[in-house]
């Protein structure tokens, strides 16, 4: 993940809910955004493509709750592009915009 926060991302589906285009899911998800400064926490809502012709692409909003280090009481958003590894033998990337508020 790349912007003003560089790090890591590893996320939990909750939810992929089918939509009428084949392959594009709605996606609820918990995601943590690990950097030298700690870990920030985001549930996210957004939609992606796992169609054998797409190539993982995703859009997600990400509402902040928290995190450990600086990121402890932090509060905001982040709007998320992404592509996913649809074979997880790659790992995906992705780059946001968004506001983050530190206590």
């Amino acid at each position: 993940v790349t912007g003003d926060l560089n790090g890591t991302a590893r996320g939990t589906a909750l939810s992929m809910t089918p939509s009428s285009v084949p392959g594009v899911y709605f996606v609820n998800a918990t995601v943590v955004l690990t950097t030298s400064d700690g870990e920030l926490r985001h549930s996210d809502s957004g939609s992606v493509n796992t169609a054998p012709t797409g190539s993982g692409e995703g859009v997600d909003l990400g509402e902040i709750s928290g995190g450990t280090g600086q990121f402890a009481g932090a509060t905001g958003y982040l709007q998320i592009r992404e592509v996913f590894s649809l074979t997880g033998t790659t790992p995906g990337s992705g780059d946001y915009q968004g506001k983050l508020v530190l206590p």
